[in-house]
């Protein structure tokens, strides 16, 4: 009776994969078929490219303020920033021979807490079918990228003719920055007023970050650090600007083992890292309590980015 039991299970975990296997390469995951166009047509460009690397914090710069202040001395670096919305060190890495076809010169990698977050089975939708599959066999699915949520969406609207169904809201890309459309709410700023009433609600309330032994990110990070030094592409590290709001949420162990893991990077790896991590935590310039808006009153990130794109470019 035991062995129909695990049979059956088995049996409906695996149609459960293919079924969400075959929607998604019938209805791609939006991000999916962004990567896939700009990786399979590289823009071609005589100019040397710089990258930008990381999650939303880093997809809230200004890529086109970047490359103007990058061009008043360096014209001949164009800047792309390849950030997307949860990303983190192991999903990058598999990308690595994607980014390396590319060709960059220097490579700007912007981290936060969330990066190195500890997660369980339960936790952090950790049972979806790809997931626990990979979890059973012990088999790393992170490149499938597999998202039922949007697959379902784009199934059903699809299946009806009728892109109003369930509809996305309204999006605006920039040149330069192709896996990360914007939306309205990330360009407004709100009043640091509003923002600090938010605490003890944010994101950062309770996110746990493990010791730098136990990181299974920090591994894949080290990992995309030696192959760029070991192509002879320039690499600097900087971690990602967050309000005070949500500073004050963290959990003290997180603050003390972030800051170990990037202690960790700056002593085993020749790597300069930027910490702005509350170098803009008061200023009124923030979209939420963990992204600075997308907003011309709030270019002094991206102008000082563009001063780390200058600094490497220097050296």
């Amino acid at each position: 009776m035991n062995l129909k039991i695990v049979v059956c299970v088995s049996i409906a975990l695996l149609s459960s994969l293919v079924a969400i296997i075959y929607f998604q390469s019938v209805n791609p995951d939006p991000l999916m078929k962004r990567q896939d166009e700009f990786y399979s047509q590289p823009p071609e460009s005589n100019k040397d490219m710089v990258l930008l690397l990381g999650a939303s914090h880093v997809g809230q710069l200004n890529t086109t303020k970047i490359n103007e202040i990058v061009s008043e001395t360096y014209d001949n670096f164009v800047v792309y920033n390849l950030a997307y919305n949860g990303d983190n060190p192991q999903k990058r890495f598999s990308s690595m021979v994607k980014i390396l076809a590319l060709k960059p010169k220097i490579i700007v990698y912007g981290i936060s807490y969330r990066d190195f977050e500890s997660k369980t089975l339960i936790e952090n939708d950790w049972l979806r079918p790809d997931q626990l599959v990979g979890y059973i066999l012990q088999i790393d699915t992170t490149p499938f990228q597999i998202n039922p949520k949007l697959t379902t969406l784009q199934a059903i609207r699809d299946a009806v003719n009728d892109d109003e169904l369930f509809a996305s809201r309204r999006q605006m890309t920039i040149p330069n920055t192709p896996f990360f459309p914007y939306h309205e709410d990330q360009l407004v700023i709100i009043p640091n007023a509003a923002i600090n009433n938010m605490a003890g609600t944010t994101e950062g309330a309770g996110l746990f970050v493990e010791t730098p032994e136990k990181t299974r990110q920090l591994v894949y990070l080290k990992k995309m650090i030696d192959v760029f030094s070991d192509n002879e592409i320039k690499i600097a590290l900087f971690s990602a600007p967050l309000h005070q709001t949500y500073l004050a949420d963290l959990p003290d162990t997180s603050k003390t083992n972030f800051s170990l893991i990037l202690d960790d990077v700056a002593k085993n790896h020749d790597v300069k890292l930027y910490n702005y991590t509350s170098k803009y935590s008061q200023l009124n310039i923030w979209a939420n309590t963990d992204h600075v808006a997308y907003n011309k009153m709030s270019m002094v990130y991206s102008e000082d980015i563009a001063q780390i794109i200058l600094g490497e470019a220097g050296n």
